[in-house]
């Protein structure tokens, strides 16, 4: 492989290497507004809430309303608990980190690859950089909300993002 090859494939392991981080740190932000959301509403309507007591409530007009709280509340619950939204958000913490260290990896490897670097070396370095790459793809599990248009949407973020640096 010449270095000009391994130029080539770094940079689109390193381009696939950050379009994951972005992801991950976009899914994360996503999954933990759903989190914030829901917790919220099921606190706004526990049996113990503050606001459940208040006169409002116990108006003729806004006991219907009230109900239709409670139940969307207890939908909501349900659906939290069975997409496991903590855990999600946990993942795809934990998945932004180690793609954010192959990353960085891969951004020095190739600062040292236009430095210059003996071939055998940077051979060496790439197959290293390319398995930490791989092995984190393989924790990376398909979320229901990376979907084209998210994609699309990190993908505008990661050139947006490289431009500025002038990288491309």
């Amino acid at each position: 492989m010449a270095i000009d090859n391994i130029k080539q494939e770094s940079w689109n392991t390193y381009y696939n290497t950050y379009f994951q981080e972005l992801a991950s740190q976009s899914l994360a932000s996503l999954w933990e507004k759903v989190d914030i959301g829901i917790m919220l509403i099921v606190a706004l309507t526990a049996s113990g809430s503050a606001v459940a007591g208040w006169t409002l409530w116990s108006l003729a007009g806004w006991k219907v309303l009230w109900g239709v709280f409670a139940g969307i509340a207890s939908v909501v619950s349900i659906t939290h608990t069975t997409l496991r939204v903590p855990d999600r958000v946990k993942q795809q913490e934990e998945l932004r980190r180690r793609f954010s260290e192959v990353r960085v990896e891969f951004e020095n490897f190739l600062a040292d690859l236009r430095i210059g670097m003996k071939e055998d070396e940077a051979r060496k370095r790439f197959k290293t950089l390319q398995g930490k790459y791989s092995e984190c793809m393989k924790v990376a599990h398909l979320d229901i909300l990376f979907t084209v248009s998210f994609r699309n949407r990190v993908t505008n973020i990661l050139t947006k993002e490289l431009q500025g640096r002038g990288m491309i």
